[in-house]
């Protein structure tokens, strides 16, 4: 019997040592300190892309001391009220408008759990497949003097071919790395669209108060030119030709009225509440900062960092 309890340890021994050699996941290099910026941004981006959600060790060991953190959890629409709770009074921020729109858009939060997904599908597809048992015995052995008990011990293990784990986790850390170049090309096109409706309501608003002034000039114009008139002092085209004036205003300003509507409607609509709910008002000015970069560089920087084109190259 210590001769079959021997074999039996020695069985155990060897599945457990095949089962830790088989779940073991590659854990991602440091990158080269003297790569370019730009490079090691994009291998940072797809060595988080196969690492655990939560493991910040890995994120550490990929960006050094610029960890970025992986996209949250999707939250509730009702969860982020930072845009609704601004009072009528205070102007639209339009950082705080960017934020709840990539917050609240659940279309980017269905592609960052999808993400996330294929980001845990790489240590499965690394790890070897399910170990099996066998176990037979001989029941009438156990109770008979003439023999020994007679039982079976086994296991065993399908180790694939050398190098098809490898190709399998290639796949999968390549389809992790679309999966996390889409959502950012995701986040990227929510962005564009929510600055162009945040600028078409602020010109909307200026040309708004644009338009009031010059009516209200009109109108002033439009009553001196009547007074001239009793007064012989012009003649009635002038008067006729202020009154058209003063109606080309009033058409121009039911135009941008009803512009302002649409362009409400638009900001409602990106963080998802109703298309007639108030908004507040614009800023009087906005502050541009900076030069634009020159077109070779920009092209240049589009051609690495650009999601869209990461997320083909990765397919």
């Amino acid at each position: 019997m210590s001769y079959r309890a021997g074999r039996a340890r020695a069985y155990s021994a060897l599945v457990v040592a095949v089962l830790a050699a088989g779940c073991a996941t590659p854990r991602p290099a440091k990158l080269d300190p003297a790569a370019p910026v730009a490079s090691r941004h994009v291998e940072a981006q797809r060595q988080i892309a196969v690492a655990a959600p939560e493991d910040h060790a890995v994120r550490q060991a990929a960006y050094g001391e610029a960890s970025p953190p992986l996209p949250a959890r999707p939250v509730p629409l009702e969860s982020s009220a930072e845009f609704g709770t601004l009072s009528a009074a205070d102007p639209l921020d339009l950082a705080v408008y960017v934020h709840e729109v990539l917050t609240r858009n659940r279309s980017l939060q269905a592609m960052t759990s999808a993400w996330r997904a294929a980001a845990e599908k790489y240590p499965q597809a690394v790890a070897l497949d399910d170990p099996m048992f066998t176990a037979m015995t001989a029941p009438s052995s156990w109770s008979s003097d003439d023999v020994n008990a007679a039982y079976l011990l086994g296991g065993s293990q399908k180790i694939p071919w050398w190098g098809k784990r490898s190709l399998r986790g290639q796949v999968a850390r390549a389809e992790a790395n679309a999966a996390s170049m889409d959502v950012a090309d995701a986040r990227l096109a929510l962005t564009q669209a929510a600055h162009l409706a945040y600028f078409d309501y602020y010109l909307v608003h200026r040309q708004l108060e644009l338009t009031e002034a010059n009516l209200r000039s009109l109108d002033e114009f439009q009553v001196t030119a009547r007074r001239q008139y009793e007064a012989n002092l012009v003649m009635q085209q002038d008067v006729l030709q202020a009154e058209v004036e003063l109606a080309e205003g009033e058409r121009r300003r039911i135009e941008l009225e009803r512009m302002r509507r649409t362009s409400i409607a638009r900001l409602n609509t990106l963080v998802h509440r109703p298309p007639d709910t108030p908004v507040p008002p614009p800023p009087s000015s906005l502050v541009v900062e900076g030069t634009p970069a020159p077109p070779e560089l920009l092209r240049q920087v589009a051609q690495q960092q650009r999601p869209d084109l990461a997320s083909m190259r990765a397919k």
